[in-house]
This record gives C-alpha cells, sequence and structure tokens, in this order.
C-alpha cells in the first residue's frame, strides 16, 4: 500500500495491489496479472491540511480487512505516521519518489497495461489521471506528471497504483 501524501493542493493517495497467479487458459501455463483491490484519496480543503492522524487511523482499521505486506510513504512528513504503524503491527517504511524511481515504478506501469497484466476497478479519478498523463523526455530519462491543461491536473492515485504494483 503505497500512500503519496499531500503536500499542496493535491489529494492524499493510497492503493493497495497484490499479484494473483492463476492457470492462464490458453496455454496452459501458470501465468499472474496484478490486481487493484483497493483505492482510497483524501482532498485537502482551501486551509485546512490533511490531518495524518486521519490517514493513520483509515489504515489501522483496513488493516483489518486486507494483509498489509508494506505500507510505503514517500519522505514527505511521514517519520510519525511510520513510527505509529510500525507500533501497531503494520510493517511500514519511507520510499522517496526520486526520478529514478519513477521512472522504475512508471516503466512497471507501461509494461503491465500493455501487456494487459494489471486488473482494475472502474474508478473515474484513476482513469482519468492515467488518461491525462504525460511524460516528458530529458537527457537523464523522463518525467512522468499530470497535464497542466488535461481534465484532471493531478497524478496522486497513479502515483500509489505505480508503486503499488511495482512492489
Amino acid at each position: 500500500m503505497p500512500l503519496d501524501p499531500a503536500t499542496s493542493s493535491h489529494n492524499y493517495a493510497l492503493t493497495i495491489c497484490h499479484k494473483e497467479r492463476f492457470i492462464n487458459e490458453k496455454t496452459g501455463k501458470m501465468d499472474w496479472k496484478i490486481v487493484m483491490d483497493h483505492v482510497k484519496y483524501w482532498t485537502p480543503k482551501p486551509g485546512f491540511p490533511i490531518v495524518n492522524r486521519e490517514i493513520e487511523d483509515y489504515i489501522l482499521v483496513i488493516s483489518r480487512k486486507f494483509y498489509l505486506a508494506l505500507v510505503t510513504f514517500d519522505q514527505w512528513n511521514s517519520t510519525e505516521s511510520i513510527k505509529r504503524l510500525n507500533e501497531f503491527g503494520i510493517p511500514a517504511k519511507m520510499t522517496r519518489f526520486t526520478k529514478r524511481y519513477k521512472i522504475l515504478i512508471y516503466d512497471n506501469l507501461y509494461n503491465l497495461v500493455s501487456a494487459n497484466k494489471i486488473e482494475l476497478p472502474h474508478h473515474e479519478l484513476l482513469k482519468n489521471e492515467m488518461l491525462y498523463l504525460q511524460r516528458r523526455y530529458m537527457p537523464t530519462g523522463y518525467r512522468v506528471f499530470a497535464k497542466k491543461d488535461g481534465l484532471v491536473r493531478t497524478d496522486d492515485l497513479v502515483d500509489s497504483l505505480a508503486g503499488a504494483a511495482y512492489s
């Protein structure tokens, strides 16, 4: 369950995914796909930031329904949340969303989608974030971000999905 904390007016997002193994009916061989089980986001209200304790409490509740192998946080203001979740027996750690890490997770997500190896429930915001995502090539790789003039201007859910699918 990667979390993409809200650092400005963007959403605070989390997704839960798992790898599902099955027998491919066409080939008769073992195959796999990534399945997204849960998606949740919080939108900050103007002048009122999202309270980390609310997110932590949500994770504690959802941990009763899902086995959480790992909860990862971006580096923004996460130390206390990681500590609290660890105290409750939930494995949590910090994963920095560096340029290199984003390239790794987005290459993986692209490959999964292209190979039809990911199963996503219908979620309107996630769908639109994926549709309005853009890639800008740079000398050191590429940058992925939401289009400034797109229907949606956030990429928080798809960031979390890419991180979950990579994990």
